[in-house]
């Protein structure tokens, strides 16, 4: 309840939570979505760590109703702050264009390259360190093969309703 009442406040704020929340989800579309390059998404992951202090130092709110926005504009510069740490993980690991995005070579050149198979058997687990805005741990690891069997919709949903699953 303290950090909600640090919210309410009479210090003058020139930064209210609608404009953070707005330019947070601009600045994803802009770098994070279907082009990427390294550069830009340092570049948006430090506004985005920017902005997170700011939300959680700096900002005041005018009422209660602003309360769910707050949040919501918290969470999502949280899960910024996770994904454009593992885009440039996955850029900086070789990872290149697949998919359903393209990673530029250059900032400003319309010049990519496509992913060679390098990571197509791994993937990147993602850990926020709490506490650490500035840090996510990585750890890479070979994927899992796909397990055989009947496990078609209708055998499980027999094996369900006839208590053969949880016992």
């Amino acid at each position: 309840m303290e950090a909600i009442n640090k919210l309410f406040n009479d210090k003058a704020s020139d930064h209210n939570v609608l404009n953070i929340c707005e330019t947070a989800q601009k600045r994803m579309s802009e770098c994070g979505a279907h082009i990427r390059s390294l550069e830009k998404c340092k570049e948006a992951l430090k506004y985005t760590i920017q902005d997170f202090k700011l939300l959680e130092e700096g900002i005041t709110i005018n009422s209660y109703y602003e309360l769910p926005k707050y949040f919501k504009t918290r969470d999502i510069l949280l899960t910024q702050i996770v994904y454009l740490s593992s885009i440039i993980e996955y850029i900086e690991r070789g990872g290149k264009s697949r998919g359903s995005y393209l990673i530029s070579s250059k900032p400003e050149q319309t010049k990519y390259e496509l992913d060679n198979g390098e990571l197509d058997n791994k993937v990147c687990e993602v850990e926020f360190v709490e506490n650490s805005l500035t840090h996510c741990k990585f750890s890479w690891k070979e994927v899992r093969p796909i397990p055989k069997g009947e496990s078609w919709f209708e055998n499980v949903w027999k094996m369900y309703r006839e208590n053969e699953i949880i016992k």
